[in-house]
């Protein structure tokens, strides 16, 4: 029995605790205070305050630990490791239904249900900058028009509120997610989100979605009062319902070469903002797009260069109409002009390969003699998703 204890001992021993002065801060007299890499984990048990014009670097090969009572107050700038990617440290294997990769990352941080990072309140100067980082167990809040930068990182079961802030998440992974913004702008490139707990709620205008992937999902966006958003080349597959708008009836929504496959509801809105669609794929969705206004709008939803494929209702509109043209669908005679009712015939797209083939209708049948679908090229995000 006393061997087991002093193994114990030992084992809570080999972890690095972060001391921290009266203030909050670590004892350093230094502007920027580096944690470097140790064989040993460290432990924050306490509450870490970065001063203005102070920076808490984190460097490459870090363990850190948030016990229940650490967590980090950022007034000045935080940063998770670098940016270069060639050099990470260890793997995080996807296991989930559809989805086949590998993620890298240099820096682990984990803990438990309240183990907070946050801005400090009333700071202007707060800044996050994370790179190649797997998070586990964390909640984020970033407000007071300060900003997050997020690149190459892994967040499994973490919770971000924005406030009054930018985010920018660049190739990184999400799972079991909550995302809050509120009057907060976000960019979102070449990242995967799978199984969010909540919809990502956007009420801010100039919102850039490029090259992601959403899956096994409830809800993924619900845009309210907001407008002059742009979801581009991006893959909805297997959610229930892809997208929720709730606006004024301004602005405009742009839809260009995306992917949707086996969702419930591509689209459910309750606004007669101006929608653009263009080449895009709808395939074997349950309903495509589905409006139910209250009073008849005189806008007509655009639509060019799409391919509606083995859909159970392209469209259940009420008080507005579509305009289809240039379109292809194998079940449903658009109305509009020089649509055409065939098969596109893709190479496989049971295995997500939507190039067509050499004798498809639709090569050169789009305008300016563009191919109807999408430029699957620029899609780099379907690269995750098992073949």
């Amino acid at each position: 029995m006393r061997f087991f204890i002093y193994c114990f001992l030992f084992l809570f021993s080999c972890n690095n605790t972060i001391n921290l002065n009266s203030k909050g801060w670590v004892n350093s007299n230094d502007d920027v205070f580096v944690l470097n890499k140790k064989n040993k984990p460290y432990v924050l048990n306490d509450i870490l305050i970065i001063p203005e014009k102070k920076t808490f670097y984190i460097k490459n090969g870090v363990h850190l630990i948030l016990k229940k009572n650490g967590k980090i107050i950022n007034g000045g700038t935080l940063i998770f490791g670098e940016k270069n990617s060639l050099d990470s440290l260890y793997s995080f294997s996807l296991k989930d239904p559809f989805l086949d990769s590998v993620f890298y990352y240099n820096i682990e941080v984990s803990g438990g249900s309240e183990s907070f990072i946050f801005s400090k309140k009333n700071s202007l100067e707060s800044v996050f900058n994370i790179n190649n980082t797997f998070f586990k167990n964390i909640n984020f809040s970033c407000v007071n028009n300060n900003e997050i930068f997020i690149n190459n990182s892994i967040f499994d079961n973490c919770v971000f509120n924005t406030e009054n802030s930018k985010t920018n998440i660049f190739s990184s992974y999400f799972k079991k997610v909550i995302i809050n913004k509120k009057n907060s702008d976000i960019i979102l490139n070449n990242s995967v989100f799978n199984e969010l707990k909540k919809p990502i709620y956007t009420d801010s205008s100039n919102s850039i979605i490029n090259n992601c992937l959403f899956i096994n999902s409830n809800k993924i966006f619900v845009f309210s009062n907001s407008y002059n958003n742009n979801i581009l080349n991006s893959f909805f597959y297997k959610n229930n319902t892809a997208i929720s708008i709730i606006n004024k009836s301004f602005g405009y929504y742009k839809f260009f070469n995306n992917i949707f496959k086996e969702n419930n509801i591509v689209l459910n809105s309750l606004d007669s903002s101006s929608f653009y669609f263009m080449n895009n794929i709808f395939d074997i969705n349950n309903t495509v797009l589905k409006y139910k206004l209250e009073k008849k709008s005189n806008k007509s939803i655009i639509s060019k260069n799409n391919i509606f494929y083995n859909n159970k209702i392209n469209f259940d509109l009420k008080n507005i109409k579509i305009s289809n043209s240039y379109c292809m669908s194998n079940n449903d005679s658009l109305i509009g002009y020089y649509n055409i009712y065939a098969d596109p015939f893709f190479y496989n797209s049971n295995n997500f390969n939507y190039k067509l083939n050499n004798y498809s209708l639709g090569l050169g049948s789009g305008i300016n003699n563009l191919n109807l679908g999408v430029n699957i090229n620029d899609i780099n995000i379907i690269k995750y998703l098992k073949y």
